[in-house]
């Protein structure tokens, strides 16, 4: 089959991360920065400060719902500050005078380290069905140890999300172990296909990279309604090899750059 095959010694379990790689050169994730504008008027819009180590990819605008409601309050009766979350819940809504359960879900929030998931504070992302009312209640099967660092803050808002995107993008991964065959496969939701007033057509999106100055400015004439510019950019992941001794532990190298992966090895 004419294949060969090397086996050496390395620290860390990837073996692809090294001292001398760059930010620019280490494993990246696309991020994004949104900016609500309103509408019907000629702007100089500065782009939003990113780190040297970041790269632009694109710029985008689209129109967006003028009435998009959000609310987020702490945790009542604890601290609002958490470093370790791992818990059954169910979020309720009071209708027609009744507390109705709206989901079920594991808040798992046990590890912060960049060994499982390159956000270590990532949010627990859920989609709910479309509901109206005034009260809501979470109720936990157990209480939250509070110790260090994290935000337990909930937020309820109209905007619509992908159900946990932040472990679809591996930005937080299974917190244990040893992942089940089903870890990282997520069910279809009921209320999925309903249609919404916030759905934007693709004909609407316009793409205003070209529209970029070199002082990094954007001039463009804005239509009319509310509109939200979304910068994309290539962030590092700030992922280590691991484990490895202190003068071998380096950033991960890019797996997706041929030139930048030959300069691991």
């Amino acid at each position: 089959m004419n294949i060969e095959i090397g086996i050496f010694n390395s620290p860390g379990w990837s073996q692809s991360g090294r001292p001398w790689i760059k930010p620019s050169q280490s494993m990246r994730y696309l991020a994004s920065v949104d900016t609500v504008i309103e509408g019907n008027q000629d702007i100089k819009w500065k782009l939003p400060a990113m780190p040297d180590s970041s790269q632009l990819v694109k710029i985008l605008a689209y129109p967006t719902a003028k009435e998009l409601y959000s609310i987020s309050f702490d945790l009542k009766g604890y601290n609002n500050k958490s470093d370790t979350i791992w818990t059954n819940a169910e979020l309720q809504a009071e209708v027609d005078g009744n507390f109705k359960t709206i989901r079920k879900f594991e808040i798992d929030r046990t590890k912060y380290q960049k060994l499982v998931g390159f956000t270590p504070y990532a949010p627990v992302e859920l989609s709910l069905p479309g509901i109206r009312s005034s009260q809501f209640r979470l109720i936990l099967e157990k209480p939250i140890q509070f110790h260090g660092n994290a935000d337990a803050i909930i937020k309820l808002s109209s905007n619509q999300i992908v159900e946990r995107y932040p472990e679809q993008s591996l930005a937080k991964m299974f917190q244990h172990p040893q992942p089940m065959w089903n870890s990282y496969m997520w069910p279809r939701l009921e209320w999925s296909h309903e249609k919404s007033g916030d759905v934007i057509s693709a004909k609407d999106v316009k793409s205003l990279t070209s529209y970029l100055t070199a002082d990094s400015v954007i001039n463009w004439k804005v239509p009319e309604g509310h509109w939200t510019f979304s910068t994309f950019f290539m962030n590092p992941t700030g992922t280590t090899n691991n484990p490895a001794t202190p003068d071998a532990t380096g950033l991960e190298v890019d797996k997706m750059s041929k030139k930048t992966f030959g300069r691991a090895f």
